[in-house]
């Protein structure tokens, strides 16, 4: 469900950006990978401790169980900013990767929408 409403949102975004005109909506084209990753990592530390979880549960093991959740919980969000900020830091070098430095206006677009992005992942 959740990357079901993260492709909607970036799709909804698309159709408004790509109204801008294309190094914008080549902006987002840089940006969007990040926030996939974030989410698939949430969903990696959800779905395993969720698994865990029930079966922590059923043999009624309800306290080890908590500690799982807890640990799942923070693990995911420490992750995730912690990916943010590696981006945030090296989204020159990873724009320039992905583009070849071939379109700077592109770049620069990206540079102004990462903040904005980074608010909604």
């Amino acid at each position: 469900m959740v990357t079901a409403i993260y492709a909607f949102y970036n799709l909804v975004d698309a159709y408004f950006v790509g109204g801008l005109g294309e190094s914008q909506m080549g902006a987002i084209s840089v940006v969007y990978p990040l926030g996939q990753v974030v989410v698939g990592l949430g969903l990696l530390f959800g779905n395993g401790a969720a698994s865990y979880i029930s079966r922590l549960l059923g043999r009624g093991d309800k306290e080890n169980a908590d500690k799982v959740a807890s640990t799942a919980l923070y693990s995911s969000v420490s992750v995730g900013a912690a990916i943010i900020i590696i981006s945030m830091v090296f989204l020159h070098k990873i724009a320039v990767f992905k583009f070849y430095s071939s379109q700077k206006i592109c770049l620069i677009y990206s540079f102004a929408f990462l903040p904005i992005a980074v608010q909604y992942i």
